[in-house]
């Protein structure tokens, strides 16, 4: 039998849509997964197989290929195993092939889908929280004209160069520069999130970033820190992570 979910993968930043494609038949037993899968991607066989025998389901003494469509698309990560071993039991006729809906457990996810349990409850949506308060401009005393040329640089989004010696108040006068920037807009909130997500930054308890960010790298930070790189995983760099916000150099 042949099965087919609907799935997604990560590349980059970016989510694609995959459909695994599961297909069962006879054979010398055996488990192939086909379509530009990486490592930690073909090694769903031994974590699929552990999660079914250890939730109570049977595993297919027969061959078993998993096709990830497209097939020129990489994929990458465990985030497709949810999709084979569901795959994996409707190709069997385990479960039927018209549920589609998501629970947090396996086991209850399949008795939800054999009809012998309720779908669970979905979370409710997290409340928005309120909004962080920022530095505020109010707190600087003199400066007029430093502080002048903050306000016209956050309405018309321009750049600012601030000269001056140390403890004159630079860091002072740019850390108080998001403050005077709306909210980000709906596509810019999703394109910051998707960056310091990728980047492995904490995101805010709704999951949105919706300030704009401030990025204060050191004088001394290397063009990989600034720029973004690596070597196995390539992560944003500071100008990345500034993304519609601010970047203060010292």
């Amino acid at each position: 039998m042949l099965a087919t979910i609907a799935s997604a993968t990560l590349l980059g930043v970016e989510g694609r849509p995959v459909s695994v494609e599961v297909h069962v038949s006879a054979g010398l037993p055996g488990f192939t997964v086909v379509g530009l899968p990486d490592a930690a991607c073909r090694e769903a066989r031994d974590r699929v197989r552990a999660a079914l025998l250890s939730s109570g389901l049977g595993w297919p003494q027969r061959r078993v290929t998993v096709n990830l469509a497209p097939s020129g698309l990489r994929k990458n990560g465990a985030g497709l195993d949810l999709a084979v071993a569901v795959g994996v039991l409707a190709a069997q006729g385990e479960l039927p092939g018209d549920a589609v809906s998501a629970t947090g457990r396996l086991a209850d996810l399949v008795a939800a889908l054999r009809g012998e349990a309720p779908w669970p409850e979905p979370a409710a949506e997290p409340a928005v929280p309120a909004r962080l308060v920022d530095p505020d401009l109010a707190d600087v005393r003199g400066q007029p004209f430093a502080r002048l040329a903050l306000e016209v640089a956050a309405a018309g989004r321009h750049h600012l160069l601030l000269v001056g010696p140390p403890g004159a108040g630079k860091t002072m006068l740019a850390r108080r520069l998001p403050g005077l920037l709306p909210d980000l807009e709906a596509a810019e909130a999703l394109e910051v999130t998707k960056v310091h997500s990728a980047a492995g930054l904490p995101l805010p308890a709704d999951g949105l970033v919706r300030r704009p960010p401030l990025r204060a790298p050191h004088h001394g930070a290397s063009a990989v820190s600034l720029i973004g790189g690596g070597t196995a995983w390539m992560r944003p760099g500071e100008i990345s992570l500034a993304t519609a916000g601010v970047r203060e150099c010292s």
